[in-house]
């Protein structure tokens, strides 16, 4: 009885550092698949049983910015002289349609609720070209200024060293790639943070409490692991916030 007693006791004084008794669920920091394979007062987020300090429920939501649903939201009120041009269009006036076209047609439509450029023909695009119905600015590298390469329809400029990249990127075949940090003291000198770490490739500053993650933006986080953790949005006006969507962008925000 007397060792039983010392070993629970032990375990409680544990718990914290991810101590679990058989049966009542997995301790902090402990693997899990759902919120039932977690001890009392814990939450699986990211399949890690976590702790929140903050008291706020954890969800599988997340916050995303929405530019449009159909290709209307794209496109604003046509103005008087568009809505002149229609009308004498409509009334078999050719040139109003020329007019119309040129200087009226909506030429966005609205893809996974982002607004891009759509087109018919090369015409549409403004010296770009027409790819699958959407503009881009190449098709091949020869369609892009000296020392620029095409890339998924852009045209990036080439390099001829690591050098010649952005922070945390590799020059792989004339073209920057990003490769991450691979260093803590990377890290330390980005941030300006002696306690910086790089963890798979990105760079964090680790924390031991949850009241350490609230560094604004998405300030509702959890502290597992040594690592800052979203734990996600339940209303679409709390996303409204942390986006800082304001009225008269064009934008809305949702949690999803």
């Amino acid at each position: 009885m007397k060792t039983t007693s010392m070993i629970m006791g032990l375990c409680l004084s544990l718990f914290a550092l991810g101590c679990a008794d058989d049966g009542l669920g997995s301790g902090r920091g402990e693997s899990c698949r759902a919120r039932n394979d977690c001890a009392g007062g814990l939450h699986c987020i990211n399949n890690v049983c976590t702790l929140n300090d903050f008291d706020v429920e954890p969800s599988a939501t997340s916050c995303d910015l929405i530019e449009c649903s159909v290709d209307a939201d794209c496109c604003g009120e046509l103005s008087s002289f568009c809505l002149s041009l229609q009308e004498e269009c409509s009334l078999g006036d050719t040139f109003a349609c020329d007019d119309f076209d040129r200087n009226c047609r909506c030429r966005e439509g609205c893809r996974e609720n982002r607004c891009i450029p759509t087109c018919a023909t090369d015409a549409d695009c403004f010296g770009g070209s027409c790819m699958a119905g959407t503009c881009v600015n190449c098709v091949t590298d020869t369609d892009c200024f000296e020392g620029a390469v095409c890339r998924s329809g852009a045209c990036v400029e080439a390099c001829a060293s690591n050098a010649d990249c952005p922070y945390f990127h590799s020059c792989e075949a004339g073209e920057c790639v990003e490769t991450g940090c691979i260093t803590d003291r990377e890290c330390i000198a980005f941030t300006d943070n002696p306690r910086a770490v790089c963890v798979d490739g990105e760079c964090s500053a680790p924390c031991e409490s949850d009241a350490q993650c609230n560094l604004g933006g998405y300030q509702f986080q959890s502290c597992e692991g040594g690592q800052c953790r979203y734990i996600g949005c339940q209303t679409d006006e709390e996303c409204r916030i942390f986006l800082d969507v304001r009225p008269g962008d064009g934008t809305y925000a949702i949690c999803r």
